[in-house]
């Protein structure tokens, strides 16, 4: 796997579950954008392959998701 020199960070979106509804209406709503804690180059390199580091940003926002009641 390539050696990231920056660090990730991972965010999650919430509010936007309704949309877009299939009636091609706009409508007013507030859509939020959370970031989450930033991984670590060191981290990101610790993952033996591309896969298993998605896998760990997947289940990060998957938490932080559930936190915010958002359906994943």
């Amino acid at each position: 796997m390539g050696c990231p020199r920056i660090p990730l960070y991972p965010g999650i979106i919430t509010g936007n579950e309704h949309n877009p509804t299939r009636h091609f209406r706009l409508s007013c709503g507030y859509v939020h954008f959370h970031l989450l804690p930033p991984i670590s180059p060191e981290t990101a390199r610790s993952f033996s392959s591309a896969f298993a580091l998605k896998q760990y940003v997947r289940e990060r926002m998957a938490k932080a998701a559930a936190e915010h009641e958002v359906y994943p």
